[in-house]
């Protein structure tokens, strides 16, 4: 049931700008255990928010080459699988082209900014 506002991205938000704020007085050892929990904040926003986009992305470009090779391709474990076997070696673009879709959907939500300026887009 949806609620009223706040939603779960500003509930997740406002946690993380929680934590930001009072890491820097977090006693030594417990410091980084407060910077993981602000990173994992933030990926479950980006998930939240871009999840389902992350999504799409992803079952298009195994859709995209699975109808380019013909192979029933349904998941990046299948794609590696297809790979170790050779199956791929006739379409090694259209497989690059899927495996490349495949990590920038992931990596968006899971750390957008070591992305390349080029696939970066705006994200929380």
């Amino acid at each position: 049931m949806r609620q009223d506002l706040p939603d779960l991205p500003d509930v997740l938000r406002t946690v993380r700008d929680f934590i930001d704020a009072i890491t820097p007085v977090v006693p030594d050892k417990d410091r980084y255990h407060a910077m993981c929990c602000s990173y994992l904040l933030a990926v479950a926003e980006r998930e939240v928010t871009g999840g389902a986009e992350a999504s799409r992305r992803m079952a298009a470009a195994l859709e995209a080459l699975a109808g380019h090779t013909g192979l029933a391709l349904d998941s990046a474990e299948s794609i590696a699988v297809s790979l170790r076997a050779g199956a791929l070696d006739e379409h090694w673009d259209a497989a690059f082209e899927a495996v490349l879709a495949l990590v920038l959907a992931r990596v968006r939500v899971s750390k957008p900014a070591h992305l390349h300026p080029m696939h970066q887009e705006s994200v929380p």
